[in-house]
């Protein structure tokens, strides 16, 4: 069986649920549920449920999902530092250009380079005004596309950038 490391090796680049995105409610970008993701689910859920058929099946249906969450700053939890996950494989990014709008930019870390384009707003939820007070932003979702680099070859992801609190 391939390691999670041997599918980034040998396919495609896709998006993969990040390990952890923190401890917060952190801004991150998500793409469509992938062949990738379905392995990396497969793995993990025969790792921790060996000889148990059952366990497994059940496993991989309750690990299947819509979009995974496959890049995020955690928060900022390290200023200019950034994370994504492609077949099934975590990577930390330092960011390289300013923060301008708060996601875009590039980002170089780990044998990868990777560019985040701003698209536009896709949704935004309003709290009801206050009395004397305007409404605030609760949440907002754009488009994004993120190009990532890797061994000379570049996968282009449609994602969506989503922040919030």
């Amino acid at each position: 069986m391939l390691s999670p490391y041997a599918y980034a090796q040998s396919e495609k680049l896709q998006p993969t649920m990040l390990f952890s995105l923190g401890d917060c409610v952190t801004p991150r970008i998500s793409a469509p549920y992938n062949p990738a993701q379905e392995k990396a689910n497969q793995h993990s859920c025969e790792t921790h449920n060996q000889n148990a058929p059952d366990k497994i099946k059940t496993c991989i249906e309750n690990s299947r999902m819509e979009t995974v969450d496959f890049f995020t700053d955690r928060c900022e939890e390290t200023e200019g530092v950034a994370y994504i996950s492609l077949n099934g494989v975590d990577y930390t990014l330092k960011r390289l250009t300013p923060p301008v709008p708060v996601y875009a930019g590039k980002y170089q870390g780990e044998g990868i380079t990777v560019e985040v384009k701003a698209g536009k707003l896709l949704t935004r939820e309003m709290s009801p005004p206050e009395e004397g007070d305007p409404a605030d932003i609760i949440s907002e979702e754009y488009e994004a596309l993120v190009l990532v680099t890797k061994d000379n070859r570049t996968t282009e992801i449609q994602g969506v950038y989503w922040q919030g609190r």
